[in-house]
């Protein structure tokens, strides 16, 4: 009990020297849904790209001896890789991770554009297809996000001595994260369940 409790200590932490740069996650984020929603100029690749993606997906879930575990592997398995690399390789600049809530953030608000415009009510998309996993999906790809950021700056901040004072080396800041980024597997394997169960029960009925 006392081993959660520094674990968790060390995640709170984390995320007290993340918050600004989880907002910076955060307005990318809802830049890109509003980019996706009101922009129409790159409909085709995304209608391609969303296509391939959650077709593979659909596929391998419909083909399942169990589709509601193997919806849960998949999705779970698809974000935590996402948001691997989103904390791993910010620390090139930060760029991956900002690219990342752009797209997703891009997508999401083109996906929910195109399935309003087929009749779908914008309410039901977000309140019982989005906002369920959402609750818990959505936090844990931004706080990844966020210190891929981190991670990125740090670095950029060590490369002037006169900005070393009081900032983590890279090392500790790397330290630091492992924690965090179990935290945020553990938000994401509860928002696969959710998903591949209240979502779609919400959602198809």
């Amino acid at each position: 009990m006392a081993r959660i409790h520094n674990i968790w200590r060390m995640v709170v932490a984390e995320l007290g020297r993340s918050k600004f740069y989880i907002l910076a996650a955060a307005i990318f984020f809802g830049f890109g849904i509003y980019s996706g929603w009101s922009s129409n100029e790159f409909d085709e690749v995304l209608s391609q790209a969303t296509n391939q993606v959650f077709g593979e997906i659909k596929e391998k879930i419909e083909q399942s001896d169990n589709p509601t575990i193997t919806s849960i592997w998949l999705i779970f398995l698809n974000n935590v890789r996402a948001v691997f690399f989103m904390m791993a390789l910010g620390v090139v600049l930060a760029i991956m991770p900002v690219i990342s809530m752009l797209t997703n953030g891009i997508i999401i608000g083109f996906v929910l554009r195109i399935q309003e415009a087929a009749g779908y009510p914008l309410a039901d998309l977000i309140f019982k297809g989005l906002l369920p996993h959402g609750l818990l999906e959505l936090p844990a790809i931004i706080i990844g996000a966020g210190y891929g950021i981190r991670l990125g700056v740090t670095l950029i901040l060590r490369l002037f001595p006169s900005m070393r004072s009081g900032l983590q080396t890279i090392r500790e800041a790397v330290m630091s994260g492992i924690p965090l980024f179990g935290f945020v597997v553990l938000l994401l394997f509860f928002a696969a369940i959710i998903e591949s169960t209240i979502t779609v029960f919400l959602y198809y009925g």
